[in-house]
């Protein structure tokens, strides 16, 4: 039998063209969730001036994040941690709220925190389509196209080619660095838990 452990997405992770193509990910089972006393943040850090943040979730009393709950295989879930362990922390939440169920299971928080700055218009834009394919609540996707984002034309498009290139390198199981961003397998994060 296959060991397999729950995953809460929240960001860029929902949306399907990154998951599934882009990761190479097959989930289990995938079903819109919630966690409860995470509140969502544009705050982790990212490329000054074309990506300048990412989404993180931070504790915050009484706050609500929207997002899909996954079911992967240790193999699936060995490629995501291998392209988001070096940026993330991973950690494990007992709250997963999912179809009238509550879950433990694992998602992925940024170890800093950048305030003042805006996400990109082509990242929001993923995290909408996300939102939308996995029908989360309709406040919840207004509360996401709400956001304030930049916009940076040529670049915009140079930086999602590259992102693809990135995210296809780092889920085999390589690292890559950058100056300001951090891709790849990271150590720290291997943390087992238990569904």
């Amino acid at each position: 039998m296959t060991n397999t452990r729950n995953y809460f997405a929240y960001g860029s992770n929902m949306n399907q063209g990154v998951f599934f193509e882009r990761r190479g990910i097959n989930p289990q089972f995938i079903a819109p969730a919630k966690i409860t006393g995470w509140q969502l943040a544009m705050e982790h850090p990212g490329v000054p001036i074309i990506e300048p943040v990412f989404a993180t979730i931070k504790e915050q009393k009484d706050a609500v994040v929207h997002g899909v709950l996954y079911k992967l295989i240790d193999s699936d879930f060995e490629r995501l941690n291998n392209s988001e362990g070096a940026a993330y922390r991973l950690v494990w939440v007992n709250n997963i709220e999912c179809e009238g169920r509550m879950f433990r299971g694992c998602t992925f928080v940024s170890p800093e925190s950048c305030t003042g700055k805006k996400p990109s218009r082509r990242y929001m834009q993923i995290l909408i389509q996300g939102a939308k394919e996995n029908n989360l609540p309709k406040s919840y996707i207004t509360d996401l196209e709400n956001i304030k984002a930049i916009h940076l034309p040529f670049v915009s498009s140079l930086v999602d080619l590259l992102a693809k290139m990135a995210l296809k390198y780092t889920a085999s199981g390589r690292r890559l660095n950058l100056i300001f961003v951090k891709f790849g397998a990271s150590s720290k994060n291997t943390d087992q838990g238990s569904d």
